[in-house]
């Protein structure tokens, strides 16, 4: 297989989308990005997600879909340090309702979504986007160590977790890997086929006291040897055809309905530092 360089990142497309072009002070554009900001809607009571660019230090209140690259790493193609969950940045702290907190010492759990689209979706780059359930026995681990969590076209085993600081704070990237065969949090063989694999997932909280309400679903487009446009094209099908629009800005905790909505929402591509895994 080869892959196409990622170290020649060209501009993606941008796209128009309905938000608020005032939403928290977010400058101008809504960034699409790689890292996960869960925080919680006070007016709601239940978590919401946003996203986080670390190195252009740009963030969206409102994000709900996550763009990876597996084999940006020709030494190491098929594990990616992602995806990552982070709400411990002063941009997040500043400009996120409730300065981005979570409650203080909880379980953050990420289970795959039991809905449409969220089982191990496969498109193949030709022709519009158009995902279906991968047919090959490709599968995707999200592995922290222990434990992991295997999700394929039908079924998915184990769960995720990830603990929140007794400040609130969380800050941890998680391994993604692909491949097909074998059980538990290997691969009998490593890799897939090129094209776009997704899932969907939620997160939601531990504990009663109070209890908080699960996150919308949120989704992982995952490019395996294909063009940074096609990959743009595969997550605009899963931004435009698959999460619905929101319909108030409640979503956000400013409760602004009604408040003119403009904006554009652009994909940033950002290098990683690989867990130095070897899987080939």
């Amino acid at each position: 297989m080869s892959f196409v360089s990622r170290y020649s990142f060209a501009p993606s497309r941008l796209w128009a989308v309905a938000v608020v072009a005032v939403l928290l002070g977010t400058p101008g554009a809504v960034i699409a990005h790689d890292d996960v900001v869960p925080y919680l809607d006070l007016l709601t009571n239940r978590l919401r997600t946003g996203g986080y660019d670390d190195p252009a230090d740009t963030y969206s209140v409102a994000q709900r879909v996550f763009g990876y690259d597996f084999g940006e790493d020709e030494l190491d193609p098929w594990i990616i340090r992602d995806p990552g969950f982070n709400n411990d940045e002063p941009l997040i702290i500043t400009n996120f309702p409730n300065g981005g907190l979570l409650p203080a010492s909880r379980n953050l759990f990420f289970s795959v979504f039991g809905g449409p689209y969220g089982s191990l979706h496969y498109w193949g780059g030709n022709g519009s986007p158009a995902f279906s359930p991968v047919t090959d026995g490709t599968e995707i681990i999200i592995d922290s160590g222990t434990p992991f969590l295997r999700i394929g076209a039908t079924t998915t085993s184990g769960s995720i977790n990830i603990v929140t600081t007794g400040t609130g704070r969380v800050h941890d990237h998680i391994e993604s890997l692909i491949g097909s065969g074998g059980s538990g949090a290997g691969f009998a063989t490593n890799g897939a086929p090129n094209g776009f694999y997704a899932f969907g997932a939620t997160l939601s909280l531990s504990g009663t006291s109070p209890t908080y309400g699960a996150s919308d679903p949120i989704y992982f487009v995952y490019n395996v040897g294909m063009s940074e446009s096609l990959h743009d094209e595969a997550i605009d099908f899963y931004n435009v055809q698959v999460v619905p629009e929101p319909s108030s800005l409640a979503l956000a905790g400013i409760g602004a309905v009604g408040a003119g909505l403009a904006g554009l929402r652009s994909r940033q591509r950002r290098s990683r530092q690989k867990a130095g895994k070897n899987l080939a």
